[in-house]
């Protein structure tokens, strides 16, 4: 009977370590389900993360796309405002120039009225040595049958005096003029004569 004891107690022994066994072995498979359990939920948040992340990439990527359009358009406008800007320019250039161009028609058109207005005055004017000094005299003749009222102006092309003088010319009569104020008529390069 010891032999069967001793077999029953290697049994039982045999059957607890094999029950430890299993449940250690229960015990590792939970824990392993755990485990996996947890990195099934991971992965299925790393997938999430990366869904998103694959979205808002293929959302930035279309709008980097509809913002390169955006500039390309802005660009083309910008080069048509430029091309249209310089065709203004040239077109206020050109009409420029027909302004010039007819402000010196229009000058020329009323130099050539004004001279036309003005009758030709019957005045001669000569000029002589002075008999009793050194210089020149302004000798005015009046060809017409009245007499004529006269302001002459002359000025210094040296010294820029001016002075201006009223003469009275009977008909047919001359009036001859040395000095006009402080200025004198004289000849020769170098003198500072007054011009009429």
């Amino acid at each position: 009977m010891v032999n069967a004891s001793v077999g029953s107690i290697a049994w039982k022994a045999g059957t607890a370590a094999f029950a430890l066994l299993a449940i250690g072995a229960t015990l590792c498979a939970y824990d392993q389900y755990r485990s996996v359990g947890s990195l099934a939920a991971q992965l299925a948040v790393a997938t999430a993360d990366a869904r998103r992340a694959h979205d808002e990439t293929v959302a930035l990527q279309t709008q980097l796309q509809d913002t390169k359009a955006q500039v390309g358009s802005e660009h083309q406008q910008l080069a048509a405002a430029q091309q249209q800007a310089s065709a203004e320019e040239q077109r206020l250039t050109d009409v420029q120039q027909q302004v010039d161009a007819q402000q010196q028609q229009l000058q020329s058109t009323a130099e050539r009225l004004a001279q036309e207005s003005r009758p030709d005055l019957p005045i001669r004017l000569t000029f002589r040595n002075a008999l009793l000094s050194q210089g020149m005299v302004a000798v005015f003749q009046n060809l017409s049958d009245t007499a004529l009222e006269l302001v002459i102006d002359v000025q210094s092309p040296v010294s820029g005096a001016h002075a201006r003088r009223l003469l009275v010319i009977n008909a047919h009569q001359v009036c001859a003029v040395r000095t006009f104020g402080r200025l004198a008529f004289c000849a020769g390069p170098g003198c500072d004569a007054p011009q009429l």
